[in-house]
């Protein structure tokens, strides 16, 4: 999952999005998410969220973008 594109939503605000081997941070989740770079290599894109509050709860979804897939998941 290392060259691929990553991008985690909570509803409709951005929480990440890891593209070129860099991680942008959504506005209100600057400096508590991580995308951890061993489990990327291992195709694992698990999403850490620090300092989680009430207003954190909700539908989270994640999209991987290869060169020829495009895989669209949602967690709560």
């Amino acid at each position: 999952a290392v060259d691929m594109e990553i991008s985690w939503y909570k509803d409709t605000d951005c929480v990440c999005l890891y593209k070129d081997r860099q991680v942008i941070e959504g506005v209100l989740f600057k400096d508590r998410v991580s995308l951890i770079p061993h489990n990327l290599k291992k195709g694992n894109v698990s999403l850490r969220l620090k300092n989680f509050g009430l207003s954190d709860i909700g539908n989270y979804h994640c999209q991987v973008i290869s060169k020829d897939r495009r895989v669209k998941i949602t967690v709560r």
